[in-house]
């Protein structure tokens, strides 16, 4: 991960140590991860630390956008390969359901609310990061739920963006259970019962 040239500065991937980052603070949170647990999980020295991301903040931010590009728009990306409004539903709260309880990682909930949303009250940066990300993902969940209805595969009345509101509102809820410690199946076997309160009518 790290690479030391003779008489010049670290060199390193910085994807790689993001990522370790993000383990770091999904499993400790922002005021629980200390220099020592980040720079031990990235492979890299506190002043290496502190030239490429400034302070801890700013490596916690640089983790939330990388966290945001990968693993968190999963759900965003099977929501989109839905073919029909209950399967692009199902697929997005099925795949956010998989990535809180990945096998060997225990169920830990979505980063940004999990931990951002811990830090956002003391931290306007982290604030404004994590409600342009909700903002975000409102709308692209709105508009994949528009182009179904004006396909004709929802009703002309049907409310998207409330629908929107009310899957990530599940998705958190259910992140929030599997935290609590329900079981996987338990929280599978309830998926049909949520897609039916987002799309009425359909057999999930």
């Amino acid at each position: 991960m790290v690479q030391k040239g003779r008489g010049r500065p670290r060199q390193f991937d910085r994807e790689a140590v993001l990522t370790s980052a993000v383990e770091v603070f999904w499993e400790k949170g922002y005021a629980g991860a200390s220099l020592d647990d980040l720079t031990g999980a990235m492979g890299i020295s506190r002043p290496s630390l502190y030239a490429a991301f400034g302070d801890k903040e700013g490596l916690f931010l640089a983790a939330l956008a990388h966290y945001g590009g990968g693993l968190g728009s999963d759900p965003l990306a099977a929501f989109d390969a839905g073919e029909t409004p209950v399967e692009a539903v199902r697929r997005f709260l099925g795949t956010a359901l998989e990535n809180t309880i990945r096998d060997g990682a225990g169920a830990r909930g979505c980063l940004f609310a999990s931990c951002a949303a811990t830090r956002a009250g003391t931290s306007p940066e982290v604030r404004d990061m994590l409600r342009a990300s909700l903002d975000a993902v409102e709308a692209h969940l709105t508009a994949g739920l528009e182009r179904f209805r004006a396909a004709g595969a929802l009703p002309d009345a049907y409310p998207s963006a409330a629908k929107a509101r009310l899957m990530m509102d599940t998705m958190q809820g259910q992140a929030y259970r599997a935290r609590a410690g329900e079981s996987r199946e338990k929280l599978r076997a309830d998926l049909d019962g949520r897609v039916r309160e987002i799309v009425p009518g359909a057999d999930a």
